[in-house]
């Protein structure tokens, strides 16, 4: 557990040091009024993910082989995310990562929501996790997927084009549907295809 933890943290830690591109401080505290909006839209959000399933929930799938697989949903939820991260950049005068003198640091507070379905099956664990975020008055979605607990550090790639959403992140993707949810997953050489 407390691996996953900091691998967590570090996965948000590269997202948030990456989309502030090295412009500094970014501590500016939302306002009301964005609160209320990303929640309003991460409760849409889930509606492609976590609305879909209850923990013991049986959900079926057809395999790469044609087989189908059944699996029971061992982990649902849907909570707020708030962290400040810093970490110290290069000289601002010289662009030289390696003098220590003048380094900036930078702070990204990151608020949002993340959401989280985990399925079990005898052979497999599938995990897809969605993060809804505000930074700097603009929201994104990213999300990853972990197969077999085992945890990629890659950039993900997260796409959303009308009723679908598709999570990519090393050679795994994802696809879900919208008041569906979950209905393809492939990576390590398998693949499930939800049976509806």
């Amino acid at each position: 557990m407390k691996r996953t933890k900091i691998l967590f943290s570090l996965y948000i830690l590269c997202c948030a040091l990456i989309s502030c591109d090295g412009r500094g401080n970014n501590l500016k505290e939302p306002t009301q009024m964005e609160f209320e909006q990303l929640k309003a839209e991460a409760i849409e959000l889930a509606t492609y993910l976590t609305d879909n399933y209850t923990v013991g929930d049986s959900i079926f799938f057809k395999t790469e082989t044609g087989e189908t697989e059944g699996f029971i949903v061992e982990l649902n939820y849907f909570e707020e995310l708030a962290e400040i991260f810093e970490a110290e950049g290069g000289d601002k005068e010289t662009g030289d990562d390696e003098d220590d003198k003048g380094e900036e640091i930078f702070s990204n507070n990151v608020v949002g929501y993340k959401m989280c379905t985990a399925l079990k099956s005898e052979n497999a664990h599938i995990q897809v996790k969605l993060f809804y975020m505000l930074e700097n008055g603009k929201t994104y979605i990213d999300g990853t997927i972990v197969l077999n607990k085992n945890y990629d550090l890659d950039r993900s790639y997260t796409t959303r084009d009308g009723e679908t959403i598709k999570i990519m992140v090393a050679d795994k993707s994802c696809i879900l549907q919208k008041h569906v949810g979950i209905v393809k997953v492939c990576g390590n050489q398998h693949s499930w295809e939800l049976i509806q």
